[in-house]
């Protein structure tokens, strides 16, 4: 192929992943810890159990750690599109079973890196990607009491902007980084509460919904021994965003029953990330990989979601209530194993496996997000359909541990309770297709 139509695939690629990064509902399941976090960046490194810390030799790097771009060649685009579907299951011997989820939410990525050719910047390598390292997207029955006062409802729609440079200090040595944008688009939840303890009122119902943005910054380190040892280093800081919206009330036992609706506003915390990894290469076309990351979630105890006054106490109460979310969660921490082997000049195997520790305590669980700890399986191929295209995919199945919930005084004024077995699962499918000029 040509240059000129090497440019217009590069050029067409792009304007297709830019559409839908800003023109579809970004949203996932979560899939990493705290059922919130999101670590789809591309094909293969999820294929390879998410272990690439010591082996960032694409785009994508840019995500999981960006000193990886200082070996990449020339300009390339690489454009990815992860399919997640999940199912979560409760059991109480009382009140019976609930099976909840099946929707499949598509999360799109894109990377693009650039090494120029003079001779000043060789050492140089700049690049920009777009992605979601957090999202959630749950939907459930309304009509079910276990979701009735946790929320039926709940969405983290967040688009993050990583701008990049890798420096290559030397033949075995690169480092890299920069500074993230991160754009929360839709952050909120729907539920009802009760107003059975006021008198003979149907339940209210309240809609969330905040927005805003804030910066963070990310950086890697990547260590080269030999052809057959590596190591890998990654940081993402964390980071807080105001965000602003409003609150809609249905049914305020206030005047009968009205509906209205307020400003709100609320601070949402992020958690720093920690990595380090080590591949090994046996032979040539064969490399095992290691990581093991640590996240400190426990930074995030709760979530305070400030209304302006109503004119009305009651009404007040009830927006302090359901705005007021205690969560204490734990340090979590992650082990991530990786094996890939090239079997030809065109076609690359690839596996993995992970486990995630939960930072979710019993005392603030949640069935709209019900974390446990998990243990996934990963496996997929590399295929170069050309000398200048590369195509990537990934099937992952993720498994959660059952977990059974018991926490006394859970039983409230409405008879619900979130006492039972959880146990869940997750399908993942994805697709990533490189070019490189």
């Amino acid at each position: 192929m040509d240059k000129t139509g090497i440019k217009k695939r590069l050029c067409r690629m792009t304007a297709i992943c830019v559409c839908l990064l800003f023109a579809g509902r970004y949203e996932a399941w979560g899939v990493g810890s705290g059922a919130t976090e999101n670590p789809l960046f591309s094909a293969k490194h999820f294929a390879e159990g998410l272990a690439g810390t010591a082996t960032p030799d694409e785009p994508a790097a840019i995500s999981y750690n960006p000193a990886g771009i200082a070996d990449l060649v020339g300009f390339q685009v690489q454009t990815s599109v992860m399919g997640v579907m999940g199912w979560s299951f409760y059991e109480n011997k009382d009140r019976g079973n609930v099976r909840y989820g099946g929707h499949l939410n598509v999360v799109p990525t894109q990377y693009i890196t650039y090494k120029p050719a003079q001779e000043w910047a060789e050492a140089l390598t700049f690049g920009i990607g777009f992605d979601s390292p957090f999202g959630l997207s749950r939907k459930m029955p309304s009509t079910e009491q276990l979701f009735t006062y946790t929320g039926f409802r709940g969405q983290l729609m967040m688009l993050s902007v990583k701008p990049t440079l890798a420096v290559k200090v030397n033949d075995h040595f690169s480092i890299g980084g920069g500074p993230v944008y991160n754009t929360i688009m839709d952050y909120g939840a729907i539920l009802h509460y009760p107003n059975v303890f006021l008198g003979p009122f149907a339940d209210g119902q309240a809609r969330v919904s905040l927005s805003g943005a804030a910066w963070s910054w990310q950086a890697g380190a990547l260590y080269k021994a030999n052809e057959r040892h590596a190591f890998g280093f990654y940081f993402r800081s964390p980071f807080v965003a105001r965000l602003k919206g409003k609150v809609k009330v249905e049914n305020s036992v206030v005047d009968g029953g009205r509906d209205f609706e307020t400003p709100v506003n609320t601070k949402l915390g992020f958690p720093f990330n920690m990595t380090v990894g080590y591949a090994f290469s046996p032979r040539e076309t064969t490399r095992i990989m290691l990581d093991v990351g640590y996240t400190r979630w426990s930074s995030i105890e709760r979530i305070i979601i400030n209304s302006d006054p109503t004119g009305f106490a009651l009404d007040d109460a009830i927006l302090a209530a359901i705005g007021t979310n205690n969560i204490k969660y734990r340090d979590a921490y992650s082990l991530n194993f990786g094996l890939s082997e090239e079997v030809s000049r065109r076609l690359t195997l690839r596996g993995g496996a992970l486990f995630l520790w939960s930072p979710t305590p019993n005392a603030t669980f949640s069935p709209m997000t019900p974390d446990a700890n998990r243990l996934a399986f990963t496996g997929g191929f590399g295929y170069r359909l050309a000398r200048d295209t590369t195509l990537d995919f990934i099937y992952g199945l993720s498994l959660s541990l059952p977990r059974k919930v018991d926490n006394d005084g859970s039983e409230t004024l409405t008879s619900t309770t979130m006492d039972g077995k959880y146990i869940s699962h997750t399908h993942l499918l994805g697709l990533s297709v490189t070019v490189k000029k």
